[in-house]
């Protein structure tokens, strides 16, 4: 079914389940990888979860059909992409950690701060037409430009010609909110 150099898993007649493959292929290529990925992340726990995902992944791959004719080759490959995906993840979220609060118990005045900003926002987003709304809470969702183009039909020179509107209508009714705990100095320029 699938080779690993010279030696051939699952093939021939008593191939065995997609159960007994996986097994094979984890006796014969955990230890490497998790060593290569050790290496390369100086994390053992992290290269370990790099490893269970890698065989998980192997293991959905197999089990859905798809015959792998190199598990080391394939398990490798998708481990690489396990920590590339895993770096860009850290990155991202440390260029939030600075803004993030604190991951104290919160004071009973920061919760009623929360929730009158919520209300205010609330408030400021409803008196926003439906499209405004929509397209400012789409993009805070985290939707990048081409796929709200493409949803609306329109180009992405026009999705940012009404996202510019929509944030100048958001910022106005923001000020018209005086006394808003919204109305940050800086937060919408």
């Amino acid at each position: 079914m699938f080779e690993t150099g010279t030696q051939a898993i699952g093939s021939g007649p008593g191939a065995g389940t997609v159960d007994d493959q996986l097994g094979e292929a984890y006796t014969l290529h955990r230890d490497s990888l998790h060593r290569w990925l050790t290496a390369r992340t100086r994390d053992p726990e992290l290269a370990e979860e790099l490893v269970q995902e890698a065989f998980i992944r192997l293991m959905r791959t197999m089990r859905s059909g798809v015959q792998v004719e190199n598990p080391r080759a394939w398990l490798f490959h998708a481990a690489g992409n396990l920590m590339v995906s895993h770096v860009r993840h850290v990155r991202v979220a440390g260029r939030f950690v600075p803004e993030s609060p604190a991951y104290e118990a919160a004071s009973a005045e920061s919760v009623v701060v929360a929730q009158e900003r919520m209300e205010h926002l609330q408030r400021v987003l409803n008196r926003l037409t439906t499209d405004d709304r929509q397209l400012l809470l789409s993009t805070g969702l985290g939707l990048n430009g081409p796929r709200l183009a493409d949803q609306a039909g329109i180009s992405q020179v026009a999705l940012r010609a009404r996202l510019c509107r929509a944030r100048r209508r958001l910022r106005e009714q923001v000020e018209l909110d005086a006394g808003s705990c919204l109305a940050i100095p800086g937060a919408f320029a």
